[in-house]
């Protein structure tokens, strides 16, 4: 399967460098290799947060701002954007966990989505995809207003990114076909429309459903993004001058046996649980110094840490906060600034402290007494706890 692999890849970067000399940077793709992981394993990331640029945020807990399901998630300088699944809401919380207001409602008529897809935050706007229908809604930050954008042709669209500044909006297909192009990437010019169809697959996967879906297929850190390409383990490297296959990465052991990647993507996934394979890459990170990354065998998830300068990569079924008191890695979010999010479920969070976390010692006593605090007066119901950071080594 990995020389298939490769042959795919080489493959693509041709076509891709033959569509556009924008697009011609091919070659040096760097191999990353992550050997079979030890289920007791603890990844510390104690060494990539800037202790000292912390933040902890406990969200205002209303009806018209409650979080029960939390989905994707936008940093922005005075705020942040948290998206709901059961509400089907995007709220808005201050820096010090105010509820500012809401964006977004489910339904079928105008500024209306059918589902809340993927979102975007560029100019104090949020662009929201429609998960079902051929249309962008767009939100001004500081309006009640909104306009529509149709996508026509159609796209077909997992998930939108944006390098901000760039001028292009990234739509990731995720295997879905687009106005009769098979590709997995759609950059469309924000100035005059132009569409640029990118990374082309083999349409047999599409016509037989062959792929699936992973929870986040993109992570931009200053003015490049990278993007998982799951069916043969790609992370493009995407920014304003081109597009290309930086890194394959090698997974050693229980890697998906070549003849069930002819099955349907849910096929595919059912069999990777129960019989333990690894489905790649799920969720990426893109920091300074790191490719970070989640990936599940069966029903266990890891993480995989690979530093882009030594090439080490380094895993953990446990991933953790040393210098925190031991406190484990919740939902994590980041920005192209650098900037980091986790999120915790506030009970769950709970029971950890009072279980463990509040005995261990922590690096900075301040965000001890912030959570011994906070700890104090958490409810069944309250919305989540999230613990703002940075990335060392922010250029």
């Amino acid at each position: 399967m990995k020389k298939n692999l490769l042959l795919f890849v080489t493959i693509g970067c041709l076509i891709g460098c033959g569509q556009d000399a924008q697009h011609s940077v091919c070659n040096n793709i760097k191999t990353i290799t992550v050997n079979a992981p030890d289920n007791a394993s603890v990844l510390d990331l104690s060494d990539l947060f800037d202790t000292e640029n912390m933040q902890i945020i406990p969200l205002e807990t209303e009806a018209s701002c409650l979080v029960t399901a939390q989905g994707p998630t936008v940093i922005a300088e005075d705020y942040i954007l948290i998206a709901d699944d059961i509400s089907q809401k995007i709220s808005m919380f201050d820096m010090s966990g105010k509820f500012m207001k809401a964006f977004g409602r489910q339904g079928a008529g105008p500024g209306e989505y059918t589902r809340l897809g993927s979102f975007i935050l560029r100019s104090d706007s949020i662009y929201v995809k429609d998960e079902f229908a051929d249309k962008i809604i767009v939100y001004p930050v500081n309006g009640d207003d909104f306009r529509e954008m149709q996508l026509n042709p159609k796209i077909f669209c997992k998930a939108l990114s944006y390098i901000p500044g760039c001028k292009y909006l990234d739509l990731i297909t995720g295997y879905g076909s687009s106005d009769d192009h098979y590709v997995d990437l759609i950059r469309i010019n924000w100035e005059n429309g132009e569409r640029q169809y990118l990374i082309p697959y083999d349409k047999n996967i599409n016509e037989n459903g062959l792929g699936w879906s992973i929870n986040q297929y993109t992570s931009v850190y200053q003015d490049t993004t990278l993007m998982i390409e799951s069916r043969n383990d790609t992370i493009y490297n995407i920014s304003e001058n081109g597009v290309y296959p930086q890194y394959v990465l090698n997974f050693t052991s229980n890697r998906i046996p070549a003849d069930l990647m002819h099955e349907t993507g849910g096929n595919i996934i059912m069999r990777a649980i129960e019989e333990n394979y690894n489905l790649g890459l799920d969720i990426i990170f893109n920091a300074p110094n790191h490719i970070m990354g989640y990936y599940s065998i069966g029903q266990d998830i890891f993480m995989m840490m690979y530093n882009k300068t030594t090439g080490e990569v380094k895993q953990g079924k446990q991933v953790v906060i040393n210098d925190w008191g031991g406190i484990p890695v919740g939902n994590m979010t980041t920005n192209a600034d650098g900037d980091v999010v986790i999120a915790f479920d506030a009970m769950l969070l709970k029971q950890l402290w009072d279980h463990n976390i509040k005995n261990q010692s922590f690096e900075i006593a301040e965000l001890k007494e912030k959570l011994t605090k906070i700890m104090e007066t958490i409810k069944d119901d309250n919305n989540p706890i999230l613990i703002k950071t940075r990335f060392k080594n922010v250029r």
